[in-house]
């Protein structure tokens, strides 16, 4: 099954309509190249960002325009820099079955932990 149908079962799933989902083609591998694409402001897009705690992934979502508070993420954990932190190219692909600048916040070949920022 292709990543955009994964998408769309997971989003079916919780009883939400999944025709909203679309391939674009222009290049969204960014929040500003996203907005760009769908003629948003960069504040609307939702950046999938993944981190590893304590080895295990760990999906934060965050605002196109704001930068994760990554010392404060530790802190609401209780987490050292040795436990948490950002994941590796590779390990996103493993975890998440998309690649970096192409994850969304569903559809991933696992269930992540998730944690929404404000």
């Amino acid at each position: 099954m292709d990543r955009v149908e994964r998408v769309r079962q997971a989003l079916e799933a919780t009883g939400l309509d999944a025709d909203l989902v679309q391939e674009l083609p222009a290049d969204t591998s960014t929040a500003e190249a996203a907005a760009r694409a769908v003629d948003a402001p960069v504040g609307s897009i939702v950046k999938s960002l993944v981190f590893l705690a304590d080895g295990q992934s760990l999906l934060v979502l965050v605002a196109g325009d704001q930068r994760a508070d990554v010392k404060g993420l530790r802190a609401e954990l209780g987490l050292s820099k040795r436990r948490l932190r950002i994941a590796r190219p590779a390990e996103v692909l493993d975890n998440t079955g998309f690649e970096v600048g192409g994850v969304p916040p569903v559809g991933h070949g696992e269930s992540l932990r998730t944690l929404i920022d404000r």
